[in-house]
């Protein structure tokens, strides 16, 4: 069953100026981020200064949480084009260096905000914006104690293991980053920054018992710990998360900032991208795979020169996203062991989705169908980016081949620190 309310397991409160945001948890029990027993009413309006109040810790844990669910969402479509899940068919040229990888530090979209639904896409000041007030909501709360702040150990927990899923999701995607007007710092640098932020969530919900954030912790350590070819802690970390978690950003229709942003851009009329090539008619053993539905549709893009692909894992713009599940721990597991516990493994996903069971004594065959199964099990859910980098899977069309929307198809696999971070550090050259 999936909690819906702003808080799993607690009562939502006003929140003025906060998009609204609720967290579907699956599998797990308990008050993911604030106890009952601070049940206060949050004023009408809040000056700056007011925010360095621990009267509003639950205001400040809240939109640190509704940042960063925006910011997922630019990701997961932003991410999606570059790689090969999504591609354009939009009538404007906003998207093309994008989806051409030809996307460099000043390309259209690469540094815009949450808002709108309306959108170009470029996720890195979402990103740094829920970054940043997941960092700076850990930095109040430090300052604070239980004293002023009833349930002040959830509240750190939640702003460390959203801060830590900011950090992971810049390593992943971006060439480069900075911080704070900071120095440049490499992808490696940054997932360090993840892996220490879920730490300090980890010790937390130990402490406190908050089974939510432990679950989500731990599975993003391990994925930072993967990315940064550390296999064997990784795998350490994904046997310690149990089964039945699913983690997942909760979307409404009420407003474009809190809205499923790939059924807005894939699905809603005369729409902007369409589905990629390799995600269409993915079958294994023959059998169509239930984990990726793709069809055609007779609907017609905002360009309709391009074919309408449409994906049915989203039915509506008010459909969660997963942001950390059981699946992802046990292939993490799976891609460390190799042999047959991997097949093992394997297994198990395909009874779930229906599928014909794999077989392979062959570690090169093992490895491959690992990559075929995260490219469908975590399809649309902000993953693939990062593993077509991990495994420096090859470009689908190849560089050099013709865009459709003119020009050549480029090289790029990560989003450039953009040209508005750059010219305002002096840091950064």
């Amino acid at each position: 069953m999936r909690d819906t309310g702003l808080f799993h397991g607690c009562r939502a409160r006003a929140l003025p100026y906060i998009a609204s945001l609720s967290l579907g948890i699956v599998g797990l029990g308990g008050c993911s981020i604030i106890d009952d027993a601070l049940d206060v009413q949050a004023p009408s309006r809040v000056e700056g200064k007011d925010l360095e109040n621990p009267e509003v810790a639950d205001l400040l844990t809240a939109s640190a949480l509704s940042s960063f669910v925006c910011a997922f969402g630019h990701y997961t479509v932003s991410g999606g084009l570059l790689g090969d899940e999504l591609v354009d068919a939009d009538l404007s040229s906003n998207d093309d260096d994008i989806d051409s990888r030809r996307v460099n530090a000043s390309s259209p979209g690469t540094a815009n905000n949450c808002g709108s639904s309306d959108f170009i896409p470029g996720p890195y000041l979402p990103l740094a914006g829920a970054r940043y007030q997941a960092d700076n909501t850990l930095r109040l709360l430090n300052s604070w104690t239980d004293e002023q702040v009833a349930g002040r150990l959830n509240f750190i927990v939640t702003a460390a293991a959203y801060g830590g899923y900011a950090y992971l999701l810049i390593g992943e995607g971006w060439c480069s980053a900075t911080f704070d007007i900071g120095p440049e710092e490499t992808r490696a640098q940054v997932l360090q920054r993840a892996i220490a932020r879920f730490d300090q969530a980890i010790a937390g919900a130990q402490t406190s018992s908050n089974g939510t954030m432990l679950a989500l912790a731990r599975i993003g350590r391990a994925r930072a710990l993967l990315d940064l070819g550390q296999k064997s802690q990784a795998r350490t970390e994904a046997q310690l998360v149990g089964p039945n978690v699913n983690v997942q950003a909760t979307y409404s229709s009420d407003a474009g900032r809190v809205q499923n942003l790939i059924w807005l851009r894939n699905i809603r009329p005369a729409p902007q991208y369409a589905i990629g090539p390799v995600y269409r008619n993915m079958m294994f053993a023959g059998v169509p795979d239930s984990r990726v539905r793709v069809t055609l549709s007779s609907a017609k893009a905002s360009n309709p020169t391009v074919p309408l692909w449409v994906q049915s894992k989203y039915s509506d713009d008010s459909s969660p996203i997963s942001i950390a599940r059981s699946a992802e721990a046990q292939l993490i597991i799976a891609e460390v062991d190799g042999g047959q516990a991997a097949v093992a493994i394997i297994n198990a996903l395909h009874a779930k989705a229906g599928l014909p069971p794999f077989a392979s004594t062959n570690p090169t065959e093992i490895q491959s169908q690992i990559v075929y199964e995260r490219r469908a099990e975590f399809f649309l859910e902000s993953q693939h980016l990062g593993d077509y980098n991990r495994y420096a899977l090859p470009f689908d069309p190849a560089p050099g081949q013709p865009f459709f929307f003119g020009g050549v198809y480029g090289n790029a696999r990560c989003f450039p620190l953009p040209d508005v971070e750059r010219l305002n550090n002096p840091n950064v050259n």
